[in-house]
């Protein structure tokens, strides 16, 4: 087998007042690590470039962009990182929040350079594969590792490629975080009041989703197959790089760390009896946790929970198939919070079927949970949740973008009150509706 060389990049991200979407938390890109790190397992070469953190502008004091999650600008020559690498292959990570970026950078690199094969993959490639020019030589469908390797070794002819998506994650090579420890990233855990903890390192230990939860879009990415990497090889990982790199904590970035009780106790269990001695904090639902099992998680080191609340209504939870009631998160808050572990919440405005007194419903359940901190959003449609799927085949919707992002009726009108008239997102919006004669509906948040 000859030996190739795969150049990785993350599409660069658009400014803040050219997204109607939070840009995220400035944390390294795992899932081209460990497509980079299965590669390298079979002898190819790999480098990674990651244009969507450190390609744009400095965000530093941007209105738009929360400032515990602040973006740097490197000095990206990415001509000279091509032709001082000299990749085979270039393959682009896409997220629809990037769409039209990585069109204008895979038109400019197939120019430029027509004889690297070009490949592209992620959460935009996944679910509107057809979306993507012909430019792109290969567009993978899914999860990665395996067809990756089978492209870069020449055994996938089609180029529309359905990913493969491993069953036994305890066999994959996890991401090497030499490339990513001496950058700019978010290192902390602000999220959950923690300022002084650094360096806390990003992991995701699992995929897929066995949850129906009708607004997001994680089934449609990587399944409703819940797989995960068993307790006993975080934990060597886990040690391992707190040798390395001196690490402080760990933020399980990942939206079903805490899904199976059974595997949560075992990594708590081997937390303490090894005595590995790291915060952590992960994203979690609260139904399944008993009041035993919070109490073991904080004394195995847990500090934090990203808990997507998303609503104080009653019907709406039913409606959305949250799959959690209100009086779950009632009980629980109270028993995470008198047991040391901070709470971050997310809360969705404006979702189909929503009525004020729902809204009204969220303002008082937020206020009754009183967590750490807490993020609101205007609902919308990013490809293909189910209520994605029931916007667009319905045409309820005010404007529908070429990246295939739905503006659901109402939508500006609740931003501007929410986020506030002079928000860049809603300046953005404005443009885009303005630009096509889209008449906003309004409604009253």
């Amino acid at each position: 087998m000859t030996m190739k060389k795969v150049l990785f990049l993350t599409a660069p991200r658009p400014s803040a007042n050219n997204t109607p979407l939070h840009l995220g938390d400035n944390r390294p890109p795992q899932g081209i690590g460990y497509v980079a790190a299965y590669l390298e397992k079979y002898g190819h070469k790999t480098k990674i470039v990651d244009l969507y953190h450190f390609g744009g502008e400095e965000t530093e004091g941007n209105p738009g962009v929360n400032q515990e999650e602040t973006f740097h600008r490197l000095k990206i020559d990415l001509d000279f990182e091509i032709q001082s690498f000299e990749p085979d292959y270039i393959g682009m990570y896409i997220h629809t929040l990037s769409y039209y970026k990585a069109l204008k950078l895979g038109s400019e690199l197939k120019k430029k350079y027509p004889e690297i094969v070009l490949m592209c993959g992620g959460p935009h490639s996944t679910v509107l594969e057809e979306t993507i020019p012909d430019y792109f030589d290969y567009v993978v469908v899914g999860e990665g590792e395996y067809v990756t390797r089978g492209i870069v070794e020449g055994r996938e002819r089609n180029r529309i490629v359905i990913g493969v998506r491993p069953e036994k994650m305890d066999e994959l090579p996890w991401p090497n975080y030499d490339w990513f420890i001496d950058k700019p990233y978010n290192w902390k855990l602000r999220l959950f009041g923690y300022d002084v903890l650094e360096p806390v390192i990003s992991l995701n230990t699992t995929r897929g989703c066995p949850f129906p939860c009708q607004f997001c879009g994680v089934r449609a990415i990587s399944g409703t197959g819940y797989r995960s990497i068993s307790p006993e090889i975080i934990i060597d990982k886990l040690i391992e790089y707190k040798n390395k790199y001196s690490l402080k904590g760990i933020y399980f970035r990942e939206d079903n760390f805490t899904t199976d009780n059974n595997r949560l106790e075992r990594f708590c269990d081997l937390m303490i009896k090894r005595e590995v001695g790291l915060k952590w904090a992960c994203e979690s639902r609260v139904k399944n946790l008993t009041p035993s099992l919070i109490k073991k998680m904080y004394k195995a080191g847990c500090c934090g929970l990203y808990i997507g609340v998303e609503s104080g209504s009653p019907r709406m939870l039913e409606y959305m198939r949250k799959n959690e009631t209100v009086e779950d998160f009632l009980e629980k808050f109270p028993i995470l919070h008198d047991n040391g572990i901070k709470t971050y919440t997310t809360w969705i405005y404006g979702l189909p079927e929503e009525t004020q007194k729902d809204r009204r419903f969220s303002d008082e359940l937020l206020e009754k949970l009183n967590p750490t901190s807490y993020d609101k959003f205007v609902y919308i449609g990013i490809p293909k949740s189910d209520f994605y799927c029931q916007l667009d085949e319905n045409s309820e919707f005010e404007y529908k973008e070429l990246n295939g992002i739905i503006y659901p009726k109402g939508y500006l009108s609740l931003a501007q009150q929410l986020y506030g008239e002079d928000d860049p997102r809603c300046k953005y919006v404005e443009r885009v509706y303005k630009d096509n004669d889209v008449s906003p509906v309004s409604i009253v948040l």
